[in-house]
């Protein structure tokens, strides 16, 4: 079982952090090039992402969209986190139709179609919700698009 949730948050050392479910997100987004916030992901009961990874909430789907779409092309994908030195990495394995995840020390291998969805699924979510916020329509189109292209190379797999 997979498990995805996105959050934005008011982060903070002072006065600790706060997290919202972005879809239960009311306030007004300040900086619409910095949207702090979390992804939270946990497969087979075993958490990969968590809050306190912390982070470009948007632009850290941008990179994990970017990341299955490299392994549906049959490459490994690397980065860092967008505003943190916390290491990502996606890449296909011996196996075939299987994924391994790494995010900083942890990794967890499984069903490319089953994870790969669940990460489109999120990533479309949370960037969908911030386009709602924000009241720009289009603003993650392009993303939106490359989700949608990458979904469909990726039912295409498994046929």
């Amino acid at each position: 079982m997979i498990e995805v949730r996105s959050y934005l948050g008011s982060i903070s050392v002072q006065r600790g952090s706060v997290f919202t479910l972005v879809e239960d997100y009311t306030e007004f987004v300040k900086n619409p090039r910095h949207i702090d916030g979390a992804i939270e992901l946990t497969v087979d009961g075993n958490s990969l992402i968590g809050k306190e990874q912390w982070d470009l909430v948007d632009q850290l789907w941008v990179y994990i969209v970017n990341g299955i779409e490299t392994v549906v092309n049959g490459e490994s994908y690397t980065s860092s986190f967008p505003d943190s030195p916390e290491k990502l990495s996606l890449k296909p394995t011996r196996t075939a139709n299987l994924i391994e995840m790494t995010v900083g020390d942890k990794t967890i291998t499984h069903d490319l179609q089953e994870l790969g969805n669940a990460l489109l699924d999120g990533a479309e979510s949370c960037l969908k919700e911030l386009d709602r916020i924000m009241k720009i329509s289009d603003l993650y189109q392009e993303e939106l698009q490359k989700i949608n292209q990458v979904r469909t190379r990726l039912a295409e797999m498994s046929k």
